[in-house]
């Protein structure tokens, strides 16, 4: 027989449901089902265990304000705003060392004028004394 052999949709990972026997449990057990998300245990009507209640337990140290992600957050600010800095400085300085470069190049490039010059002059003096 079947006993064998496999459910294919089983394999698959698929959750089968029969659709009327849960219509049936959640009209039958609606109070139930709601306090497995939350209820008052100790009859001082404020909600105080169940799954949500816990899971509101757990995440309110990382959602609230000056929690675990608005501070991970903040220190990740911190970083960008440091290296924004950073890179800034390091703009400034190479616009610094550009404008030396320049202004030594263009005394460099003076400086061989001059010298091609007085070297044109010498020549020029030379090739008058040969005649």
């Amino acid at each position: 027989g079947n006993g064998g052999g496999y459910n294919a949709a089983q394999m698959r990972g698929y959750l089968e449901i029969d659709e009327k026997k849960l219509d049936s449990s959640i009209e039958n057990n609606l109070e139930q089902i709601k306090n497995i998300f939350g209820y008052d245990k100790d009859g001082d009507l404020i909600i105080d265990s169940g799954i949500a209640f816990n899971m509101d337990k757990q995440l309110s140290s990382w959602v609230q304000s000056g929690g675990i992600i608005a501070t991970k957050n903040n220190g990740l600010e911190q970083r960008i705003k440091s290296s924004e800095t950073a890179i800034k400085k390091l703009e400034d300085q190479l616009a610094t060392k550009e404008s030396q470069l320049r202004q030594k190049y263009g005394q460099m490039e003076g400086t061989l004028n001059s010298l091609n010059a007085q070297s044109n002059t010498l020549n020029s003096f030379t090739n008058q004394n040969k005649q």
